[in-house]
């Protein structure tokens, strides 16, 4: 737990860096990626490599650290976006259905947790049976990873990239700027 914390903060230390480079949409995509790879790729490591599942944790770790801050920074994005196109600025709006997605979603991650683990008849507090140590693995690796690369595809596709964003920037300044 240590070494992911301290990766994950690396990773949000780098982000601003990465993100000017590559834009927000691109850089989070790509990040969400490496997550669910790095993540997928536990479920195939044996009990016995205690390293190789220190150095994916801290990939994954690494990588969420900038999704995080980023996609925070997308929602804002998307706040100027509709100032630019419909000239409303709904940044209030923006992020309070995203804080009520969060927590809705952090409600059935959870719940979806202990729904998949009992499909494996995971017991709490009891020596888990073979099927049950599966759903362990599964439930630490291959469905997390499912979700980071769903994401990724679908940011591939988001239209606020990098030299949209700079279009809309601008001619928002000149807009403040003429009010």
């Amino acid at each position: 737990l240590v070494a992911g914390t301290a990766a994950t903060i690396l990773g949000v230390f780098l982000t601003t860096r990465i993100s000017r480079i590559l834009g927000k949409s691109l850089a989070y995509a790509l990040f969400l990626g490496v997550a669910g790879l790095s993540s997928a790729a536990i479920y195939f490591l044996r009990p016995q490599d205690v390293v190789l599942m220190f150095a994916l944790q801290i990939i994954t770790s690494f990588s969420v650290g900038p999704v995080s801050v980023l996609q925070w920074s997308i929602y804002t994005d998307a706040a100027d976006y509709g100032e630019w196109k419909k000239n409303r600025r709904a940044t209030g709006l923006i992020m309070a259905a995203s804080l009520f997605a969060l927590k809705l979603g952090v409600a059935i991650g959870g719940s979806a947790l202990v729904w998949i683990l009992g499909m494996y008849g995971f017991e709490a507090n009891q020596e888990q049976t073979a099927r049950g140590l599966q759903g362990i693995r599964m439930v630490m690796s291959v469905y997390p990873a499912i979700f980071a690369l769903l994401g990724m595809v679908f940011m591939f596709f988001y239209p606020l990239n990098k030299s949209r964003m700079a279009q809309v920037e601008s001619e928002l300044i000149e807009r403040r700027k003429q009010s």
